[in-house]
């Protein structure tokens, strides 16, 4: 269906470069916004999302330091701050 709609100006941008960004539509964008806002969580994105970069064994962590807990990290990174 089409409609003509009036947005502000300085919203229209923001959408306009998420489209850009998302290599999406504007359309496609207000259609998903909309979904959220009237609580259809349906929405789609255009496209994969691209798998996150690993780095196995690129990171120098003391033993006894668990990588895969969040707060050791950080305890251990506070530590380092304070050097």
């Amino acid at each position: 269906m089409r409609s003509n709609v009036t947005i502000d100006e300085t919203l229209y941008s923001e959408v306009n470069e998420l489209a850009k960004r998302d290599h999406r539509t504007v359309d496609s964008v207000v259609e998903d916004a909309l979904r959220l806002l009237l609580g259809g969580h349906n929405f789609h994105m255009s496209g994969e999302l691209a798998p996150l970069p690993t780095f196995p064994r690129k990171l120098n962590i003391p033993m006894g330091i668990n990588p895969n807990s969040t707060s050791e990290i950080l305890d251990l990174l506070d530590e380092l701050d304070q050097v």
